[in-house]
């Protein structure tokens, strides 16, 4: 039989004829049969040739894991589901058996190999493949507050064990990387496990604490994608008052508190709730845990600000930054959320929160369409997990993706004349007002 072959395919017609195509990505396959006479010469530049005697299978397409609830306007157990199918989609690592994005393969099995340890594990960042500790620590701190104080409706939507393992993929491999007490390279109920998180958590605070430094200067190859932009103050005081809530133990909250004074989080406005700028999120959980006016007072001045001095789109979508907008706004409604369930100012905070949510799954009057992959009327197709990519040859990237992550949300980009969807960077997603 003919050898396996890379092979691209530009608007459906084939460049190499008689061979099967298969493109390989990370931990990743796709195959695509093209028939014809052989032409003179095949188009593979920047793509990983594979010649093989066997024939290859291409998995499946993804069975519709995520079923329709029957909710309306919007189906929030299903937006749930979806969220962590994404989750899944960028995972590193050996994959286990039960996972639901049966596309994806293994990959960056070799992970610490070269210093003697074994570093696989973790999320990808976005379309890249790589693994920041930075955001993906943010990402799993945001996650676990979401399944402590909303567990009912985790638990409604039957997604606690999928929130759970989401947690533990992020998790695991922080405890794989946190190979010293002072290094670190960049279920039902387990008490074991939690205790040994709880460990670790402490020593990288007492880490963290004790050789100050920015993300991106400890870590230099870092420092061309994400830069700790805000300082370390933030971190220190949300790593503390995180661990004064597991533990009980008041020396973390005194600690929190000496972060507060020596960083000064309320001099300089807030207009962001994210992996680098953590402050209104220091604001809420200081109030959660001391029931304290000058926190509440904070958090009050950043949730008015949010309403009232923030830049909107026509349709009511607030705008926080033009890199990923969607993931700001997200963010912000679920502070207010937090803030409604917390009792402060609740149907306002409430009323908000929601609609920016409705916002994300449709209701937007100009492009009347969805920012969760698979979810509504025409959906994005060209979202930015790595796995689901097909080279990134120039032609490539104008082809639609193989496969689909149902999942939410897409960043945004906001353009004078609409949505720009584009998988090729990180700022995929909608339009300003004009």
């Amino acid at each position: 039989m003919a050898p396996l072959v890379v092979a691209e395919v530009l608007n459906g017609k084939p460049l190499c004829g008689e061979y099967l195509g298969v493109l390989w990505g990370a931990g990743w396959c796709l195959q695509v049969l093209v028939g014809g006479e052989k032409p003179s010469c095949c188009y593979l530049t920047d793509v990983h040739v594979s010649l093989q005697d066997e024939p290859f299978t291409t998995p499946k397409p993804m069975d519709d894991v995520c079923k329709e609830t029957g909710s309306t306007p919007y189906d929030y157990g299903q937006v749930l589901c979806m969220s962590f199918l994404f989750y899944e989609a960028e995972r590193s690592g050996k994959l286990p058996s039960n996972m639901r994005v049966n596309w994806r393969g293994d990959s960056a099995l070799e992970d610490g190999a070269d210093v003697g340890h074994d570093l696989t594990g973790g999320y990808y960042d976005a379309g890249d493949h790589v693994k920041f500790g930075f955001p993906m620590a943010y990402t799993a701190t945001l996650l676990g507050w979401g399944l402590v104080d909303f567990y009912e409706g985790y638990e409604a939507a039957a997604q606690v064990d999928y929130g759970l393992a989401a947690i533990k993929w992020a998790t695991d491999y922080f405890i794989k990387a946190h190979t010293d007490t002072y290094e670190f390279y960049g279920q039902d109920t387990d008490p074991a496990y939690a205790t040994e998180m709880l460990g670790h958590a402490k020593e990288l605070y007492d880490f963290a604490d004790t050789y100050r430094e920015k993300y991106h200067v400890s870590i230099p190859g870092a420092a061309g994608f994400y830069q700790s932009w805000s300082g370390y103050g933030d971190e220190l005081c949300w790593a503390a008052l995180w661990l004064a809530r597991a533990t009980g133990d008041a020396q973390y909250l005194t600690k929190a508190r000496q972060h507060w004074d020596e960083f000064d989080f309320t001099k300089d406005e807030v207009k962001q709730f994210s992996w680098d700028d953590k402050r209104a999120g220091v604001y809420a959980m200081f109030y959660h845990l001391t029931k304290d006016d000058q926190y509440l007072d904070a958090l009050n001045t950043y949730l008015t600000w949010l309403k009232e001095g923030a830049t909107y789109t026509p349709e009511g979508l607030v705008y926080l930054d033009t890199w990923g907008a969607n993931r700001h706004a997200a963010n912000a409604a679920f502070l207010a959320l937090w803030a409604a369930k917390s009792g402060v100012d609740a149907d306002t905070n409430r009323q908000w929160a929601r609609g920016q949510m409705d916002q994300l799954l449709g209701a937007n009057s100009r492009l009347q369409r969805s920012f969760v992959v698979g979810l509504w009327r025409e959906p994005p197709r060209q979202a930015t997990p790595q796995g689901q990519a097909v080279t990134h040859t120039k032609r490539a990237r104008h082809f639609p993706i193989p496969h689909i992550t149902k999942s939410a949300s897409l960043p945004v980009t906001f353009l004078r004349d609409g949505l720009r969807e584009s998988g090729t960077n990180g700022v995929i997603d909608v339009a300003p007002a004009p």
